[in-house]
């Protein structure tokens, strides 16, 4: 969400250096998200067509104030944090999506987010791997408390800002997963983690279901709801079988 609004700013700033008379803004993800989760987005366009605020740093903590009430602390802080945090690029949160034909929907497939992961455990470092994703979580355990204030404090658009915790925490939580997976490769039992883990994303599931059930049409909250946790054990899945593979530092072949 916030690498979208960054985006529509410095298209923003590129068309008014341009002396454009206007934009139009479009979204791919409209269709199938809920509005809370596109709202920001457009509500950004609003602001963007001032040159004053260049900085988009600044732009976010007046967007945090103006939209969700928030006092200007709150929402500078906010604003950090946010940053801060869309630096980071989670293991399994990406891949090449796949339109399902039956939901008409685009959706990406465990197996395709688990061979991300896949794809950087092979390609990096083990203990960098884990100080990456170990810097990561604790990255976003710092801003839990500010976020979760954020949403209980603002005085409009509740729903919608919740929807930009609950993102985030889905982020926090992949970064988790992606680390007790690192940890399971590298020959340690992580059983009890992963199930400790797969409750939490079952509470994340309701949360987001609770959240979006009004907004959604079945159909496409189902196959979010898919996409965002359901895959979760094809992945873990995955990994478990790429572990046992010849060549894997725990198979005979790999000793």
């Amino acid at each position: 969400m916030l690498l979208h609004m960054q985006n529509i700013r410095g298209g923003f700033l590129r068309a008014v250096n341009s002396k454009l008379a206007g934009t139009i803004i479009t979204s791919w993800s409209y269709r199938g998200s809920p509005h809370e989760v596109c709202l920001p987005e457009y509500a950004c366009a609003a602001y963007g067509w001032s040159i004053r605020e260049a900085d988009v740093a600044a732009l976010l903590a007046r967007f945090f104030r103006e939209r969700y009430g928030l006092p200007e602390a709150d929402g500078a802080a906010l604003a950090r944090i946010a940053l801060e945090e869309t630096k980071l690029i989670v293991s399994t949160a990406l891949g090449r999506p796949t339109l399902d034909t039956k939901e008409r929907a685009w959706t990406i497939p465990a197996a395709r987010q688990a061979d991300q992961l896949i794809a950087r455990m092979r390609e990096e470092d083990p203990a960098r791997l884990k100080e990456s994703l170990e810097e990561g979580i604790r990255l976003f355990a710092g801003g839990d408390a500010a976020w979760q204030s954020a949403t209980r404090s603002a005085k409009r658009l509740q729903r919608e800002i919740s929807s930009w915790d609950l993102s985030r925490r889905h982020l926090q939580h992949r970064l988790q997963l992606s680390m007790a997976l690192v940890r399971l490769k590298s020959g340690e039992n992580m059983d009890q983690e992963l199930r400790s883990l797969a409750e939490a994303t079952g509470k994340l599931r309701d949360g987001w279901k609770a959240l979006y059930q009004d907004a959604y049409t079945p159909s496409f909250l189902e196959v979010d709801l898919g996409f965002r946790f359901d895959a979760e054990p094809g992945i873990i899945e995955t990994v478990r079988r790429w572990e046992k593979e010849p060549g894997s530092p725990k198979s005979p072949t790999g000793r």
